[in-house]
């Protein structure tokens, strides 16, 4: 399991629901490849958006965010985030 957390803010006159439907546009084009993830998304009070993205390995996730960033569709969901805002974290399992 390979976690991918993704902070960001919106941009100004984007709605919540944008927002989520941009989340669930990217997961389905993914789907549509054969490579599904599970998503989580929250919002905290002072408006900034936290993904949590659960994929099977870091080298599956590479290569579908590589894929789908790639198509016109995904460019158009992303369109909702507020790029200099965004901040990407990746966590790997801790082993005993």
């Amino acid at each position: 399991m390979f976690v991918e957390l993704v902070f960001f803010k919106s941009k100004p006159d984007v709605t919540d629901a944008e927002v989520a439907g941009s989340a669930k546009t990217i997961q389905a084009l993914a789907r549509s490849m054969g490579k599904a993830f599970e998503i989580d998304l929250y919002k905290s009070e002072d408006g900034e958006w936290v993904e949590i993205v659960r994929w099977n390995s870091q080298e599956e996730a590479r290569q579908v965010e590589q894929a789908v960033m790639a198509m016109p569709e995904a460019l158009n969901a992303m369109s909702v985030m507020d790029e200099s805002s965004m901040r990407m974290v990746f966590l790997h399992p801790h082993e005993q």
